[in-house]
Formats: structure tokens, C-alpha cells, sequence
């Protein structure tokens, strides 16, 4: 199944995300974590072990930008979400030692042991890593719940991959690796995949801001660049939104309304 239908839902993606122009709006975001990473590195702050520990999950989220729409353009939307949780658990674990940088230590000791890793646990619940009385992370708390629907065993994780085929005398139930069906449509498969871009660089957005917020005194050593960098991508994503909304980016050999 693997051998016969990845290869071809891949194809089925790019060519749409090619034959659209979505594709460019990947590229900002990307240089965004690249800009926040090197400035990051080139303040003279690394001695800080608050800013080298948010640096080090800054590229983690860069990692799940990347692994979370490969997921997407492999028509996986169910596991980009799961991918897309952890993004947001690591930006928050940023935001709560920038709040409480003596946590700090009891992220980094958490591999020490059993005990360590309890004080971890109970020191970086969701409660504090998104408080719901800051804007940012209260945005970010909601995309996690989402996401966390998905990443559990309830009715939301099997939806897409559920297969169920109705027969005379039998009922076939199956669970499979893509979502959708082999034989749906292309339009709906462009919409679905649009849609799960959209969502994803909509909060990979929000981790950008919520990091830049953590990294302040490092940003400040070429603020230009970072705010150049931030807008450009904000200005993709709301050209992205506004294209999808209009009914402008459609499937290949489609006809927009």
C-alpha cells in the first residue's frame, strides 16, 4: 500500500502546491528561523544558558515546520498535527523559562533521572507553558488542543484514515496510511492540503512572534533584519489566506470561480 500510493499522493501535492503558487509562501518562513537563528547566535548571548536553551528549541520548531508539511504533502494530515503539537510544546517550554528563567536548570537536568524528570513533568505542564491570560500563548493553547484531538486514540485521530466499505453480506473496517481514499477526488484532495498549510504556517506565525518575544536582547543585535524577516513572512501568510479564501488557489486543471 505504502509502495503503491505515497509516491503518487506526493506528486499529487507538489503539483498542485507548483501549479498554485502556495509553495512560495513556504520560503519566508524558513528564512525567518534562519534569521532568528543566526542573530541569535551572533549577539554575544550564548553564554546565557536561557537563551542558548529557547535557541535549541527554536530549531526543533524549525525541524517540525519542515517534517509537518512533508507529512502534509504526503496527504499524512493526521500525523502533521502531531508534529505540529510538539512545535508548540517547545515554544512554550521558550516562553515559560523566559518568564521563569530558573527552570532553565530543570529542563536541562530532566535527563539526570526519574526524579529530575518528575520535577520536569510537573514544572512544564500546559497550564504554564500557555497560560490563557497572554494573547500569544492563549492563540497557541487553542491550535494545541486541536492538535492534541488529533494526537489521541478518540474519534478525531481516526478521521481521514477510518475505511469503511458496506457490502450485501459483510462490513470491511480498515485503517489506512493516507487519508482519504486512493480514489478521491482532486479537488478535494487540493482543499484538504491547502487547508493543512494554511493552519500550519498560521502557527508556526504565532511561534515565530512568541520566540522573537523570548529572544529580545539577542534580536537586538540586528533588529532590522528580524523585522524585515517577521513581516515577510506575516505578509505571505496573509497573501496564502486571502488567495485560499477567495477560492483563487485551486486544483490543477481546475478553473477558479
Amino acid at each position: 500500500m505504502l509502495m503503491n500510493h505515497e509516491p503518487d499522493n506526493q506528486a499529487v501535492s507538489l503539483h498542485l502546491l507548483n501549479n498554485t503558487g502556495a509553495v512560495h509562501a513556504l520560503v519566508p518562513f524558513h528564512d525567518a528561523y534562519k534569521a532568528i537563528s543566526d542573530i541569535a547566535a551572533a549577539s554575544g548571548l550564548l553564554g546565557d544558558e536561557r537563551i542558548t536553551l529557547t535557541l535549541l528549541l527554536v530549531l526543533r520548531c524549525r525541524y517540525t515546520l519542515d517534517k509537518g508539511i512533508l507529512e502534509v504533502l504526503r496527504l499524512h494530515g493526521g500525523d502533521a498535527y502531531h508534529v505540529l503539537r510538539q512545535a508548540i510544546e517547545a515554544v512554550g517550554s521558550a516562553d515559560l523559562v523566559r518568564r521563569k528563567p530558573p527552570l532553565v536548570k530543570v529542563w536541562l537536568a530532566a535527563g539526570s533521572n526519574d526524579e529530575a524528570y518528575r520535577q520536569y513533568r510537573n514544572a512544564f505542564q500546559t497550564d504554564q507553558r500557555l497560560p490563557k491570560d497572554d494573547p500569544l500563548t492563549n492563540d497557541l493553547r487553542s491550535w494545541y488542543g486541536r492538535a492534541s484531538k488529533l494526537a489521541h486514540d478518540s474519534i478525531f485521530g481516526f478521521a481521514g484514515r477510518l475505511q469503511i466499505v458496506r457490502e450485501t453480506q459483510r462490513m470491511t473496517i480498515g485503517f489506512g496510511y493516507a487519508d482519504g481514499l486512493p480514489d478521491q477526488d482532486q479537488a478535494k484532495t487540493a482543499g484538504a492540503v491547502l487547508s493543512h498549510l494554511r493552519n500550519h504556517l498560521e502557527v508556526h506565525l504565532l511561534i515565530l512572534r512568541t520566540f522573537a518575544r523570548a529572544l529580545d536582547s539577542a534580536l537586538q543585535h540586528d533588529q532590522a533584519r528580524w523585522d524585515a524577516a517577521l513581516a515577510t513572512a506575516s505578509t505571505a501568510w496573509d497573501n496564502l489566506k486571502a488567495l485560499i479564501d477567495a477560492g483563487r488557489l485551486t486544483a490543477p486543471g481546475s478553473t477558479a470561480p
